[in-house]
């Protein structure tokens, strides 16, 4: 595997280590419909939620929705296959958002609930959606990604040399 490709894998795996057992304790210890844990203020907030829709909470039947999921991670797979160790960025990029994907989805198949979301943000009554860990493995993986392509459009294109053939 080359050095480009190594962020892949690992990006993947730190993402799902970081995902599964915080949301395992959010159920088991956060109270469902309860009172949220104040952990900032009002600012962060532990709330436990079970979201069974899709993003922006979009109203999509949970089978859809894990059909959704393995179809993502496939496309995501290919991308990594297409990258072909050629970018490490874009390599740990998509390995955050494959964890991210494959967190969710292992959360929508195993339990009718859906997602486990805990992270509550926002000030007063503007709060952002809750969310977990993957979602945030997700998001900061498209940043990555977008950043990603961004540096790879402004390297200047090579030139031929002098006298070549087209």
């Amino acid at each position: 595997m080359s050095r480009h490709a190594r962020p892949f894998p690992l990006a993947t795996l730190l993402l799902l280590g970081t995902d599964r057992p915080p949301n395992h304790l959010a159920v088991e210890l956060l109270p469902a419909g309860g009172p949220p844990v104040r952990v900032i203020g009002d600012v962060l907030r532990l709330t436990l939620a079970f979201n069974t829709r899709a993003a922006a909470g979009v109203p999509v039947h949970r089978f859809a929705l894990v059909a959704f999921g393995v179809i993502a991670i496939g496309v995501i797979g290919w991308q990594y296959a297409r990258l072909a160790g050629r970018d490490g960025r874009a390599a740990a990029a998509l390995g955050m958002i494959l964890g991210g994907a494959i967190g969710n989805l292992v959360d929508r198949a195993m339990s009718a609930r859906g997602v486990v979301d805990f992270i509550d943000v926002g000030v007063g009554r503007y709060r952002y959606w809750t969310f977990n860990v993957a979602d945030i493995g997700i998001v900061v993986g498209v940043v990555l990604l977008i950043w990603s392509g961004a540096l790879d459009e402004r390297k200047p294109a090579p030139t031929r040399a002098s006298g070549s053939a087209p």
